[in-house]
């Protein structure tokens, strides 16, 4: 398929998802889609079962789908951007590997694309767990879908939303797979997810950035994707470190950040009250484990760390520190501090 005849990249992590047959449905899901310019990229992140001989039995000879393997595993994250590396369609979409869809999704939201000449088109998502069905809510009459879809990733949606809102519980924040998205608008402002060993909520990060870059953003009400859980949680491969304390820190860094990027789209009220909401839950953990960290810190300072210390500052802080009202920056800072020497993880940034 020449470069300039593929309408959409579908990009598809995996990782263990042979039994149960998840993976071949996913498979016959994606090769039954009726859109003919099309490519599958398959990331392998270095399973441990048999996912690739299975994929090669399942596709057989389709010349759209293109294999790539991690050479260790680099979790979701890394592995999008992998796959983002490779794309060469107009849009790009994502999906889990053991997750159903539509024959005509991808048709109809390119078709939906094209006429509005949209930079994303989104779809309410089914979400299954167990058996039972779920269809996810959202406005897709909002006046603005834009700021619609920015202030329902940042946090959540306030008294008066709910009144107009009968399922705001079904607003699944931040899927990745019922949306398509201009690829043009990825490369050019260099947008890329997070390393999902380090930082949770790489998806919200991603279409934040991609939200507040985008100029049209349309809908399409039709259900297409349904994301399946199993025991309650979904198969895609994640560290285990996913939903740590330095895990949210690195998160509430980076929305932080992506505010005072985009002040006039990401409203400060509500990362305000994300921040916050989530400092309360993780500050009484950590002192806990105070005296111990105090220990640490003390020789680490002692041992001339200062610098590597200081490196973990998120580049906004140096430059906006006398600028910005938002005290708890220093909070989430020195919590970082602690959390990195109690506990000798990583920090993570989206650059």
């Amino acid at each position: 398929m020449k470069m300039e005849s593929v309408k959409i990249s579908s990009i598809v992590p995996i990782y263990n998802a042979v039994s149960n047959g998840r993976l071949r449905k996913l498979l016959n899901c994606l090769k039954n889609q009726t859109i003919k310019e099309i490519e599958f990229i398959l990331v392998f992140d270095s399973p441990t079962d048999n996912s690739i001989e299975e994929a090669k039995i399942v596709i057989g000879n389709d010349n759209r789908f293109i294999f790539i393997e991690n050479d260790k595993n680099l979790h979701i994250g890394r592995s999008r951007n992998k796959g983002l590396s490779f794309a060469k369609g107009e849009y790009v979409a994502f999906a889990d590997d053991d997750d159903l869809l539509k024959p005509d999704m991808y048709k109809n939201l390119y078709e939906v694309a094209k006429k509005n000449n949209a930079d994303v088109v989104v779809s309410p998502a089914i979400f299954n767990n167990q058996g039972e069905e779920s269809i996810e809510f959202f406005d897709y009459d909002a006046p603005d879908l834009q700021q619609y879809f920015i202030d329902r990733l940042v946090g959540e949606i306030s008294e008066d939303e709910k009144k107009s809102e009968p399922y705001p519980y079904l607003w699944g924040n931040g899927n990745m797979w019922n949306k398509i998205f201009r690829r043009s608008v990825i490369v050019h402002h260099h947008i890329q997810f997070v390393d999902t060993r380090y930082c949770c909520f790489e998806d919200v990060l991603f279409q934040l950035e991609f939200f507040c870059n985008a100029v049209t953003v349309v809908s399409d009400p039709t259900p297409y994707y349904t994301h399946i859980y199993y025991n309650n949680r979904s198969n895609t491969s994640m560290s285990e470190g996913y939903n740590s304390d330095l895990s949210r820190c690195n998160f509430l860094s980076n929305l932080l950040e992506l505010h005072l990027s985009y002040p006039e789209r990401i409203s400060k009220d509500r990362t305000e009250k994300k921040v916050l909401d989530t400092l309360m839950n993780i500050y009484p953990r950590v002192l806990n484990h105070s005296i111990s960290t105090a220990i640490k810190l003390q020789k680490c300072f002692k041992s001339g760390h200062l610098n590597y210390l200081i490196g973990w500052y998120p580049s906004y802080i140096r430059e906006y520190v006398l600028k910005t009202k938002m005290h708890y920056l220093h909070y989430i800072i020195i919590l970082k501090i602690l959390l990195i020497v109690s506990y000798g993880k990583n920090i993570c940034s989206l650059r």
